[in-house]
């Protein structure tokens, strides 16, 4: 077997080759697939060969293409990767590399889950609407600073959420004052609104689609869940029979605490960075909301706050709302409101 560990960057890969245990041979090379697979099965014929590299910018386009080509791949998360002070004081390419092809030779590594393509870019619609209703959160503030800047009031308070009637005074403010930079600033801030409409008609048109509509009925008929929520869970966890168990769920999505226990002590932190962060805030969103519709929920969540603060209560709600996406997914049976 030969481990061949690739560090990946833009211009250029450093590649390192692990046999029998120790590395043989490490180079640069240009970005390119077809150039390396036959640098491997000329110098190593008879060889079998795994090859990996760190989750990042080139998404799995490299591993789809290694497939293609009859070599196994694993994309490995950064942080995984084994590594030691040294190797953090002198970080080079070639160490990088050496690292992945090391890690590859342990069988215990784990890789993360490569999704199909066409799954990758239904998620990536998701994640687009997501980050266009960031931008727009970010407009909205660069008007209120510019506002404030000037010292410029218009007699009320700033509602939570702007209305058409607001954005018309504000641009009918822009005018008589002749400030052309507001009106730039509201020129974006509409046009980031007119790309999350767009991304929001794109999102139900793929709802409708033959391999998501079922899952988004189900996911719907749970309390605090709505369209973008229950597409956003279709699509970044797939298939939920991965998961082995809640646990494994709520890792992947990163709402596990941090603990750090040795001995008599243990301790218990926040929650962990790792995981997806865009499904754990919508998933905490979507918590907040069925706390008003289910009074299972609700009670849970009021018992919950007597002990420990509102915020840290309601992720102990989130993870519950969690358990019931498993279960409507995985038994294929819509969520039915207990009676009382």
């Amino acid at each position: 077997m030969v481990y061949c560990g690739i560090d990946v960057h833009k211009h250029s890969w450093k590649v390192g080759i692990l046999k029998n245990g120790h590395i043989v041979k490490v180079f640069s090379q240009q970005p390119n697939i077809g150039q390396l697979v036959a640098h491997l099965r000329h110098n190593y014929p008879g060889c079998d060969f795994l090859l990996g590299y760190e989750a990042g910018f080139c998404g799995f386009w490299i591993a789809e293409e290694l497939k293609s080509l009859g070599m196994e791949c694993k994309v490995l998360h950064a942080a995984d990767i084994p590594t030691t002070d040294k190797d953090r004081r002198q970080k080079t390419d070639a160490r990088d590399c050496r690292k992945i092809a090391i890690c590859l030779s342990n069988p215990s590594t784990s890789s993360i889950n490569v999704p199909e393509k066409e799954l990758q870019y239904d998620r990536s619609i998701v994640r687009s609407r997501i980050k266009i209703s960031r931008d727009g959160t970010r407009a909205r503030n660069r008007v209120k600073a510019h506002l404030y800047y000037y010292g410029l009031s218009l007699g009320d308070t700033v509602p939570k959420y702007w209305s058409k009637a607001y954005m018309d005074k504000l641009r009918q403010w822009s005018i008589e004052k002749q400030d052309s930079a507001l009106g730039l600033l509201l020129d974006e801030l509409m046009a980031l609104r007119q790309l999350k409409l767009k991304a929001l008609q794109e999102i139900r048109k793929l709802a409708r689609q033959s391999r998501y509509e079922s899952k988004v009925k189900l996911l719907l008929s749970i309390p605090g869940i709505g369209l973008c929520h229950a597409m956003c869970f279709a699509t970044e966890i797939g298939d939920i029979k991965r998961f082995k168990n809640l646990d494994q769920l709520c890792s992947m999505i990163g709402l596990i605490p941090n603990t750090n226990a040795s001995g008599e002590k243990a301790g218990v932190g926040r929650m962990t960075k790792r995981g997806k962060t865009e499904v754990k805030n919508l998933l905490i969103e979507a918590a907040w909301v069925a706390i008003r519709c289910d009074p299972d929920l609700k009670v849970s969540f009021e018992r919950l706050s007597q002990s420990m603060q509102k915020n840290k209560a309601i992720v102990r709600i989130a993870r519950k709302l969690l358990n019931r996406i498993r279960a409507v997914l995985l038994h294929n049976k819509a969520y039915k409101i207990a009676s009382n």
